[in-house]
């Protein structure tokens, strides 16, 4: 008995340092987040990366997403929101595939990013993340 309660003392605390160690900074270098879901019947992607200002300025985070299809689209609506602010919005060119790319301010705490994209027959995709 003694044995299963030191291991299940030392497991519990493991596995929360599992679920945070993915989002958590790696010793004041650049944060990196990344979400892959599925997306308009292909793959989605949202990767943000925060680094920090020169001097201890205010830094900046780079958001890229990636989205690929398996049929070409005529036009994508693209919307790029930071903390439910819009940052970009707009179409782009007939593509199988559209990458977005956006820098926006790294505020203090954490931040959601969303990028929305809808093609020109209705069908839509939303992809979310914090970092």
């Amino acid at each position: 008995m003694k044995a299963t309660a030191a291991v299940s003392g030392i497991a519990v605390p493991l596995a929360a340092l599992a679920l945070v160690a993915p989002g958590a900074a790696d010793g004041g270098k650049d944060d990196d987040v990344r979400v892959r879901e599925a997306c308009l019947g292909g793959t989605g992607e949202l990767r943000l990366r925060a680094k920090e200002g020169d001097g201890g300025g205010e830094g900046t985070i780079e958001i890229e997403a990636r989205i690929d299809v398996p049929e070409r689209v005529r036009t994508w609506r693209v919307v790029v929101l930071h903390e439910r602010t819009l940052v970009e919005k707009g179409t782009r060119r007939p593509s199988r595939s559209l990458r977005v790319r956006s820098t926006v301010s790294d505020w203090p705490g954490s931040e959601a990013v969303t990028v929305r994209v809808a093609t020109g027959a209705g069908r839509m995709c939303s992809l979310e993340a914090t970092i």
